[in-house]
Protein backbone atom coordinates (compact mmCIF):
# COMPACT_ATOMS: atom_id res chain seq x y z
CA UNK A 1 0.00 0.00 0.00
CA UNK A 2 2.66 2.14 0.40
CA UNK A 3 4.27 1.78 -3.13
CA UNK A 4 2.52 4.77 -5.24
CA UNK A 5 2.89 2.84 -8.94
CA UNK A 6 0.06 0.78 -9.88
CA UNK A 7 1.90 -1.85 -11.00
CA UNK A 8 4.29 -2.70 -8.38
CA UNK A 9 1.02 -2.55 -6.26
CA UNK A 10 -0.26 -5.09 -7.88
CA UNK A 11 2.49 -7.49 -7.43
CA UNK A 12 2.31 -7.15 -3.66
CA UNK A 13 -1.25 -7.02 -3.20
CA UNK A 14 -1.49 -10.56 -5.11
CA UNK A 15 1.49 -12.10 -2.71
CA UNK A 16 -0.29 -10.73 -0.05
CA UNK A 17 -3.95 -12.87 -1.33
CA UNK A 18 -1.27 -16.00 -2.07
CA UNK A 19 -0.38 -15.68 1.65
CA UNK A 20 -3.66 -15.23 3.18
CA UNK A 21 -5.14 -17.88 0.97
CA UNK A 22 -2.61 -20.25 2.61
CA UNK A 23 -3.36 -19.16 5.67
CA UNK A 24 -7.06 -19.77 5.64
CA UNK A 25 -5.70 -23.36 4.11
CA UNK A 26 -4.44 -24.00 7.39
CA UNK A 27 -5.86 -22.19 9.49
CA UNK A 28 -9.55 -22.38 8.28
CA UNK A 29 -10.79 -21.08 11.75
CA UNK A 30 -8.26 -18.12 11.78
CA UNK A 31 -10.02 -14.58 11.29
CA UNK A 32 -6.92 -12.96 10.19
CA UNK A 33 -6.24 -14.71 7.23
CA UNK A 34 -10.18 -14.48 5.85
CA UNK A 35 -9.76 -10.28 6.78
CA UNK A 36 -6.06 -9.98 4.82
CA UNK A 37 -8.23 -12.31 1.92
CA UNK A 38 -10.34 -9.72 2.12
CA UNK A 39 -8.10 -6.24 1.55
CA UNK A 40 -6.18 -8.24 -0.73
CA UNK A 41 -9.33 -9.49 -3.35
CA UNK A 42 -10.48 -5.15 -2.46
CA UNK A 43 -7.43 -3.74 -4.05
CA UNK A 44 -6.92 -6.66 -6.78
CA UNK A 45 -10.58 -5.28 -7.33
CA UNK A 46 -12.23 -8.57 -7.16
CA UNK A 47 -14.97 -7.37 -5.41
CA UNK A 48 -17.01 -10.93 -5.20
CA UNK A 49 -13.77 -13.03 -3.92
CA UNK A 50 -13.45 -9.25 -1.40
CA UNK A 51 -17.13 -9.60 -0.42
CA UNK A 52 -17.04 -13.21 0.47
CA UNK A 53 -14.23 -13.45 2.22
CA UNK A 54 -14.59 -10.57 4.35
CA UNK A 55 -18.39 -12.44 5.36
CA UNK A 56 -16.30 -15.04 6.37
CA UNK A 57 -13.86 -12.87 8.65
CA UNK A 58 -17.01 -11.17 9.76
CA UNK A 59 -18.71 -14.06 11.08
CA UNK A 60 -15.36 -16.01 12.68
CA UNK A 61 -15.03 -12.53 15.09
CA UNK A 62 -17.21 -9.90 15.56
CA UNK A 63 -14.92 -7.78 16.15
CA UNK A 64 -13.73 -6.83 12.70
CA UNK A 65 -17.25 -5.81 11.71
CA UNK A 66 -16.18 -2.19 11.99
CA UNK A 67 -13.01 -2.66 9.90
CA UNK A 68 -14.46 -4.85 7.06
CA UNK A 69 -17.52 -1.98 7.00
CA UNK A 70 -14.53 0.62 6.45
CA UNK A 71 -12.74 -1.41 4.27
CA UNK A 72 -15.91 -2.26 1.85
CA UNK A 73 -17.02 1.18 1.53
CA UNK A 74 -13.46 2.67 0.99
CA UNK A 75 -13.98 -0.21 -2.07
CA UNK A 76 -17.46 0.54 -3.08
CA UNK A 77 -15.70 4.16 -3.23
CA UNK A 78 -13.20 2.80 -5.84
CA UNK A 79 -15.66 0.98 -7.79
CA UNK A 80 -18.37 3.99 -7.93
CA UNK A 81 -15.92 6.65 -8.73
CA UNK A 82 -14.72 4.33 -11.66
CA UNK A 83 -18.16 4.27 -12.48
CA UNK A 84 -18.87 7.98 -12.88
CA UNK A 85 -15.31 8.04 -14.95
CA UNK A 86 -16.87 5.74 -17.25
CA UNK A 87 -19.78 7.28 -17.35
CA UNK A 88 -18.44 10.80 -18.55
CA UNK A 89 -16.58 8.62 -20.95
CA UNK A 90 -20.29 7.72 -22.37
CA UNK A 91 -18.82 4.06 -21.32
CA UNK A 92 -21.97 3.09 -20.09
CA UNK A 93 -21.26 -0.60 -19.92
CA UNK A 94 -18.21 -0.61 -18.33
CA UNK A 95 -20.43 2.45 -15.72
CA UNK A 96 -22.78 -0.73 -14.95
CA UNK A 97 -19.84 -3.18 -14.42
CA UNK A 98 -18.24 -0.61 -11.61
CA UNK A 99 -21.99 -0.09 -10.34
CA UNK A 100 -22.50 -3.49 -9.90
CA UNK A 101 -18.99 -4.22 -8.02
CA UNK A 102 -19.86 -1.33 -5.48
CA UNK A 103 -23.23 -2.76 -4.86
CA UNK A 104 -21.48 -6.62 -4.36
CA UNK A 105 -19.34 -4.76 -1.81
CA UNK A 106 -20.93 -2.22 0.22
CA UNK A 107 -24.96 -2.03 0.22
CA UNK A 108 -24.77 0.45 2.94
CA UNK A 109 -24.71 3.68 0.65
CA UNK A 110 -28.10 4.10 -2.28
CA UNK A 111 -26.00 6.09 -4.61
CA UNK A 112 -24.53 3.24 -7.07
CA UNK A 113 -27.89 1.38 -6.78
CA UNK A 114 -30.26 4.50 -7.49
CA UNK A 115 -27.75 5.34 -10.69
CA UNK A 116 -27.54 1.79 -11.65
CA UNK A 117 -31.60 1.84 -11.81
CA UNK A 118 -31.33 4.48 -13.88
CA UNK A 119 -29.20 3.04 -16.42
CA UNK A 120 -31.23 0.14 -16.79
CA UNK A 121 -34.60 1.88 -17.17
CA UNK A 122 -32.66 4.05 -19.96
CA UNK A 123 -31.90 0.81 -21.49
CA UNK A 124 -35.29 -0.46 -21.18
CA UNK A 125 -34.35 -3.38 -18.93
CA UNK A 126 -37.30 -2.14 -16.56
CA UNK A 127 -37.23 -5.28 -14.85
CA UNK A 128 -33.47 -4.71 -13.62
CA UNK A 129 -34.22 -0.98 -12.70
CA UNK A 130 -37.04 -2.13 -10.61
CA UNK A 131 -34.37 -4.79 -8.70
CA UNK A 132 -31.97 -2.01 -7.99
CA UNK A 133 -34.95 0.02 -7.32
CA UNK A 134 -36.10 -2.10 -4.48
CA UNK A 135 -32.43 -2.47 -3.18
CA UNK A 136 -32.10 1.07 -2.53
CA UNK A 137 -35.47 1.56 -0.36
CA UNK A 138 -34.35 -0.49 2.73
CA UNK A 139 -30.96 1.80 2.78
CA UNK A 140 -33.06 5.17 2.23
CA UNK A 141 -35.35 4.09 5.02
CA UNK A 142 -32.90 2.51 7.56
CA UNK A 143 -32.68 4.94 10.44
CA UNK A 144 -29.31 3.64 11.74
CA UNK A 145 -27.33 4.83 7.69
CA UNK A 146 -29.02 8.01 7.74
CA UNK A 147 -26.39 11.08 7.41
CA UNK A 148 -26.76 13.16 10.11
CA UNK A 149 -25.80 16.36 8.29
CA UNK A 150 -28.94 17.96 7.72
CA UNK A 151 -28.55 18.50 3.77
CA UNK A 152 -27.32 14.94 2.95
CA UNK A 153 -30.11 13.30 4.63
CA UNK A 154 -32.41 15.85 2.70
CA UNK A 155 -31.17 14.52 -0.72
CA UNK A 156 -31.64 10.67 0.40
CA UNK A 157 -35.40 11.93 1.33
CA UNK A 158 -35.82 13.99 -1.80
CA UNK A 159 -33.83 10.03 -3.70
CA UNK A 160 -36.13 7.98 -1.75
CA UNK A 161 -39.05 10.09 -3.45
CA UNK A 162 -37.71 9.85 -7.02
CA UNK A 163 -36.76 5.97 -6.50
CA UNK A 164 -40.84 5.37 -5.73
CA UNK A 165 -42.10 7.12 -8.23
CA UNK A 166 -39.45 5.79 -10.74
CA UNK A 167 -40.39 1.88 -9.74
CA UNK A 168 -43.93 3.05 -9.28
CA UNK A 169 -44.38 3.96 -13.16
CA UNK A 170 -42.12 1.15 -14.53
CA UNK A 171 -44.05 -1.39 -12.36
CA UNK A 172 -47.41 0.16 -13.73
CA UNK A 173 -45.24 -0.42 -17.19
CA UNK A 174 -44.50 -4.12 -16.69
CA UNK A 175 -48.14 -4.72 -15.74
CA UNK A 176 -47.27 -5.09 -11.91
CA UNK A 177 -49.47 -2.76 -10.73
CA UNK A 178 -50.58 -4.00 -7.59
CA UNK A 179 -46.76 -4.38 -6.71
CA UNK A 180 -47.01 -0.35 -7.42
CA UNK A 181 -50.19 0.23 -5.46
CA UNK A 182 -47.87 -1.20 -2.56
CA UNK A 183 -44.79 1.15 -3.21
CA UNK A 184 -46.82 4.09 -3.13
CA UNK A 185 -49.23 2.84 0.14
CA UNK A 186 -45.80 2.43 1.62
CA UNK A 187 -44.42 5.72 0.82
CA UNK A 188 -47.96 7.48 1.62
CA UNK A 189 -47.54 5.83 5.21
CA UNK A 190 -44.58 7.41 5.91
CA UNK A 191 -45.06 10.77 4.01
CA UNK A 192 -49.04 11.15 4.41
CA UNK A 193 -50.80 13.50 1.98
CA UNK A 194 -48.04 13.23 -0.46
CA UNK A 195 -49.67 15.06 -3.98
CA UNK A 196 -47.85 13.01 -6.47
CA UNK A 197 -47.71 9.40 -5.12
CA UNK A 198 -51.37 9.85 -4.12
CA UNK A 199 -51.66 10.78 -7.87
CA UNK A 200 -49.76 7.46 -8.95
CA UNK A 201 -51.48 4.91 -6.20
CA UNK A 202 -54.90 6.23 -7.74
CA UNK A 203 -53.81 5.16 -11.61
CA UNK A 204 -52.30 1.78 -10.34
CA UNK A 205 -55.34 1.16 -9.00
CA UNK A 206 -57.41 2.20 -12.13
CA UNK A 207 -54.76 -0.19 -13.92
CA UNK A 208 -56.40 -3.21 -11.43
CA UNK A 209 -59.84 -2.13 -12.09
CA UNK A 210 -60.31 -0.74 -8.58
CA UNK A 211 -62.43 1.72 -10.23
CA UNK A 212 -64.47 2.77 -7.18
CA UNK A 213 -61.36 2.93 -4.92
CA UNK A 214 -59.20 5.16 -7.14
CA UNK A 215 -62.08 7.24 -8.08
CA UNK A 216 -62.01 8.12 -3.97
CA UNK A 217 -58.53 8.99 -4.15
CA UNK A 218 -58.78 10.79 -7.16
CA UNK A 219 -62.01 12.86 -5.40
CA UNK A 220 -59.76 13.34 -2.36
CA UNK A 221 -57.04 14.89 -4.50
CA UNK A 222 -59.58 16.83 -5.87
CA UNK A 223 -60.67 18.87 -3.19
CA UNK A 224 -56.54 19.84 -2.30
CA UNK A 225 -56.14 23.69 -3.60
CA UNK A 226 -52.50 23.05 -4.22
CA UNK A 227 -52.83 21.26 -7.47
CA UNK A 228 -50.95 22.60 -10.90
CA UNK A 229 -52.83 22.34 -14.09
CA UNK A 230 -50.96 19.51 -15.26
CA UNK A 231 -51.88 17.18 -12.14
CA UNK A 232 -55.76 18.68 -12.27
CA UNK A 233 -55.23 17.14 -16.06
CA UNK A 234 -54.27 13.77 -14.17
CA UNK A 235 -57.35 13.55 -11.85
CA UNK A 236 -59.42 14.73 -14.35
CA UNK A 237 -58.54 12.00 -16.37
CA UNK A 238 -58.79 9.53 -13.49
CA UNK A 239 -62.33 10.61 -12.59
CA UNK A 240 -63.02 10.07 -16.36
CA UNK A 241 -61.82 6.84 -15.94
CA UNK A 242 -64.13 6.08 -12.98
CA UNK A 243 -66.92 7.10 -15.00
CA UNK A 244 -67.34 10.51 -12.59
CA UNK A 245 -67.62 13.07 -15.75
CA UNK A 246 -68.94 15.32 -13.27
CA UNK A 247 -65.89 15.39 -11.27
CA UNK A 248 -63.79 15.31 -14.20
CA UNK A 249 -65.09 18.46 -15.63
CA UNK A 250 -64.71 20.58 -12.85
CA UNK A 251 -60.76 18.84 -12.53
CA UNK A 252 -60.73 20.00 -16.24
CA UNK A 253 -62.09 23.15 -15.84
CA UNK A 254 -59.85 23.91 -13.19
CA UNK A 255 -56.93 23.09 -15.14
CA UNK A 256 -58.12 25.19 -18.19
CA UNK A 257 -58.26 28.42 -15.66
CA UNK A 258 -54.65 27.44 -14.39
CA UNK A 259 -53.71 27.38 -18.29
CA UNK A 260 -55.75 28.57 -20.31
CA UNK A 261 -53.02 27.57 -22.98
CA UNK A 262 -53.56 23.57 -22.74
CA UNK A 263 -55.41 22.28 -25.62
CA UNK A 264 -55.83 18.64 -23.84
CA UNK A 265 -57.68 20.34 -20.48
CA UNK A 266 -59.89 21.84 -23.04
CA UNK A 267 -60.55 19.02 -25.21
CA UNK A 268 -61.07 16.56 -22.33
CA UNK A 269 -62.96 19.23 -20.58
CA UNK A 270 -65.33 18.86 -23.94
CA UNK A 271 -65.62 15.17 -23.61
CA UNK A 272 -66.57 15.44 -19.99
CA UNK A 273 -69.38 18.03 -20.48
CA UNK A 274 -70.38 15.28 -23.65
CA UNK A 275 -70.78 12.38 -21.43
CA UNK A 276 -72.86 14.36 -18.87
CA UNK A 277 -74.85 15.17 -21.97
CA UNK A 278 -75.28 12.01 -23.28
CA UNK A 279 -76.72 10.59 -19.78
CA UNK A 280 -79.25 13.64 -19.74
CA UNK A 281 -80.12 12.72 -23.18
CA UNK A 282 -80.67 9.22 -22.70
CA UNK A 283 -83.22 10.27 -19.80
CA UNK A 284 -84.94 12.92 -22.08
CA UNK A 285 -85.30 10.07 -24.29
CA UNK A 286 -86.92 7.58 -21.79
CA UNK A 287 -88.95 10.36 -19.82
CA UNK A 288 -87.17 9.17 -16.77
CA UNK A 289 -87.07 11.71 -13.45
CA UNK A 290 -83.67 12.48 -13.82
CA UNK A 291 -84.67 14.60 -17.28
CA UNK A 292 -83.15 17.75 -16.84
CA UNK A 293 -83.65 20.18 -20.15
CA UNK A 294 -82.01 23.32 -18.32
CA UNK A 295 -79.19 21.53 -17.49
CA UNK A 296 -78.59 19.64 -20.71
CA UNK A 297 -78.96 23.25 -22.35
CA UNK A 298 -76.27 24.82 -20.17
CA UNK A 299 -73.96 21.56 -21.58
CA UNK A 300 -74.30 22.02 -24.93
CA UNK A 301 -73.56 26.14 -24.37
CA UNK A 302 -70.02 24.82 -22.43
CA UNK A 303 -69.31 22.80 -25.60
CA UNK A 304 -69.54 25.46 -27.86
CA UNK A 305 -67.92 27.84 -25.88
CA UNK A 306 -65.06 25.71 -24.85
CA UNK A 307 -64.92 23.73 -28.05
CA UNK A 308 -64.78 26.93 -29.96
CA UNK A 309 -61.28 27.64 -27.47
CA UNK A 310 -60.43 24.15 -28.35
CA UNK A 311 -60.38 25.19 -32.24
CA UNK A 312 -58.06 27.94 -31.57
CA UNK A 313 -55.82 26.07 -30.73
CA UNK A 314 -56.09 22.88 -32.65
CA UNK A 315 -58.19 24.30 -35.52
CA UNK A 316 -57.97 20.81 -37.60
CA UNK A 317 -59.69 18.62 -35.27
CA UNK A 318 -62.93 16.83 -36.54
CA UNK A 319 -64.00 15.63 -33.06
CA UNK A 320 -64.01 18.81 -31.81
CA UNK A 321 -66.38 19.90 -34.73
CA UNK A 322 -68.74 17.11 -34.62
CA UNK A 323 -69.42 18.11 -30.85
CA UNK A 324 -69.81 21.70 -31.71
CA UNK A 325 -72.37 20.34 -34.25
CA UNK A 326 -74.63 17.96 -31.63
CA UNK A 327 -74.55 20.92 -29.26
CA UNK A 328 -75.86 23.70 -31.96
CA UNK A 329 -78.33 20.32 -32.67
CA UNK A 330 -79.65 19.95 -29.50
CA UNK A 331 -80.01 23.72 -28.70
CA UNK A 332 -81.96 23.93 -31.95
CA UNK A 333 -84.62 21.56 -30.57
CA UNK A 334 -84.71 22.37 -26.46
CA UNK A 335 -84.71 26.53 -26.49
CA UNK A 336 -87.90 27.82 -25.94
CA UNK A 337 -87.73 31.21 -28.50
CA UNK A 338 -87.98 30.86 -31.99
CA UNK A 339 -85.45 32.98 -32.76
CA UNK A 340 -82.66 31.23 -30.88
CA UNK A 341 -83.94 27.69 -32.56
CA UNK A 342 -83.10 29.63 -35.70
CA UNK A 343 -80.05 30.96 -34.91
CA UNK A 344 -78.40 27.53 -33.94
CA UNK A 345 -79.96 26.19 -36.46
CA UNK A 346 -78.06 28.05 -39.06
CA UNK A 347 -75.01 27.66 -36.95
CA UNK A 348 -75.45 24.32 -37.32
CA UNK A 349 -75.44 24.64 -41.30
CA UNK A 350 -71.97 26.58 -40.76
CA UNK A 351 -70.22 24.02 -38.97
CA UNK A 352 -71.51 21.37 -40.55
CA UNK A 353 -69.94 22.78 -43.78
CA UNK A 354 -66.63 23.72 -41.92
CA UNK A 355 -65.92 20.27 -41.31
CA UNK A 356 -66.96 18.98 -44.68
CA UNK A 357 -64.55 21.55 -46.15
CA UNK A 358 -61.74 20.48 -44.09
CA UNK A 359 -59.30 19.16 -46.24
CA UNK A 360 -57.18 17.32 -44.44
CA UNK A 361 -57.39 15.93 -40.18
CA UNK A 362 -54.19 16.59 -37.73
CA UNK A 363 -54.20 13.27 -34.95
CA UNK A 364 -52.15 11.37 -32.63
CA UNK A 365 -50.43 14.27 -31.56
CA UNK A 366 -47.42 14.26 -28.92
CA UNK A 367 -45.03 16.53 -27.68
CA UNK A 368 -42.03 15.29 -25.64
CA UNK A 369 -39.92 17.98 -23.12
CA UNK A 370 -36.49 18.10 -23.15
CA UNK A 371 -34.51 20.43 -21.78
CA UNK A 372 -33.79 22.67 -24.62
CA UNK A 373 -36.48 21.49 -27.22
CA UNK A 374 -39.36 20.15 -27.75
CA UNK A 375 -40.23 17.01 -30.10
CA UNK A 376 -43.32 17.33 -32.07
CA UNK A 377 -45.24 13.89 -33.41
CA UNK A 378 -48.29 13.26 -35.03
CA UNK A 379 -50.51 12.00 -38.05
CA UNK A 380 -52.61 13.99 -41.02
CA UNK A 381 -55.34 12.18 -42.70
CA UNK A 382 -56.32 12.93 -45.90
CA UNK A 383 -59.83 13.84 -46.09
CA UNK A 384 -59.95 16.21 -49.72
CA UNK A 385 -56.36 16.44 -50.80
CA UNK A 386 -54.99 14.83 -53.73
CA UNK A 387 -52.63 12.27 -52.91
CA UNK A 388 -48.72 14.05 -52.29
CA UNK A 389 -50.20 17.13 -52.34
CA UNK A 390 -47.54 18.68 -48.99
CA UNK A 391 -49.10 19.95 -46.23
CA UNK A 392 -46.97 22.31 -43.61
CA UNK A 393 -48.26 23.15 -40.02
CA UNK A 394 -46.52 26.12 -38.69
CA UNK A 395 -46.35 24.93 -34.98
CA UNK A 396 -45.76 27.57 -32.31
CA UNK A 397 -45.27 26.42 -28.48
CA UNK A 398 -46.15 29.04 -25.81
CA UNK A 399 -45.38 30.30 -22.27
CA UNK A 400 -47.48 30.12 -19.16
CA UNK A 401 -47.72 33.88 -20.18
CA UNK A 402 -49.00 32.96 -23.71
CA UNK A 403 -46.07 34.08 -25.34
CA UNK A 404 -44.04 32.12 -27.83
CA UNK A 405 -41.18 30.72 -26.76
CA UNK A 406 -40.13 28.53 -30.04
CA UNK A 407 -42.00 28.17 -33.71
CA UNK A 408 -41.05 25.47 -36.60
CA UNK A 409 -42.74 23.79 -39.37
CA UNK A 410 -43.67 20.68 -39.65
CA UNK A 411 -44.01 19.07 -43.55
CA UNK A 412 -45.46 15.73 -44.47
CA UNK A 413 -47.09 15.06 -47.90
CA UNK A 414 -50.82 13.62 -48.00
CA UNK A 415 -51.38 9.54 -48.18
CA UNK A 416 -54.46 8.12 -50.21
CA UNK A 417 -58.04 9.01 -49.21
CA UNK A 418 -58.68 8.65 -45.49
CA UNK A 419 -55.31 7.22 -44.77
CA UNK A 420 -52.24 8.73 -42.45
CA UNK A 421 -49.29 10.44 -43.06
CA UNK A 422 -46.81 11.12 -39.80
CA UNK A 423 -44.75 14.23 -39.29
CA UNK A 424 -42.10 15.20 -36.97
CA UNK A 425 -40.23 17.99 -35.54
CA UNK A 426 -37.85 19.50 -33.21
CA UNK A 427 -38.24 22.53 -32.13
CA UNK A 428 -35.88 24.69 -29.57
CA UNK A 429 -37.19 26.72 -27.08
CA UNK A 430 -36.59 29.48 -25.05
CA UNK A 431 -38.05 28.36 -21.62
CA UNK A 432 -40.78 25.76 -20.29
CA UNK A 433 -43.65 24.88 -22.44
CA UNK A 434 -47.25 25.79 -20.92
CA UNK A 435 -49.05 25.21 -24.57
CA UNK A 436 -49.20 25.15 -27.84
CA UNK A 437 -51.21 25.92 -31.09
CA UNK A 438 -50.74 25.28 -34.56
CA UNK A 439 -51.77 26.58 -38.04
CA UNK A 440 -51.75 25.60 -41.65
CA UNK A 441 -49.01 27.62 -43.67
CA UNK A 442 -48.53 28.21 -47.57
Amino acid sequence: MLKTNAAEQEVYYKEALKQALASIESEPENARGWFLAGQAYAKLKDYRGADSTFTQAAKLYRGYSSDIDTEREEAWITAYNEAITAYQANDIASAIRNLENANIIYRKRPEAFYLIGSFYANQGDYAKAVEAYQAVLPILRDEALQPSDAEAKKQWQQTEQEVVANMGSLLISLDRAAEAEQVYREYLQRNPDHLESEVNLAIAMTRQNKVAEAAEVFKKIASRTDLSDTQLLTVGIGLFNAEDFKGAADAFMAAAQKNPYSRDALLNYTKAVLRQSLVLEEAKIKGTKDQDDARLIELYREMISVGGKTLELDPFNREVLTYIMRSHQGLSQLLPQAGERKKHEDELRATVRKAEALAFEVDQLSFRTGEKEVTISGSIKNLKLQPGTQVKLRFTLLSDKGEPIGSDVATTSAAAAQEQSSFRLVVPVRGEMAGWKYERVQ
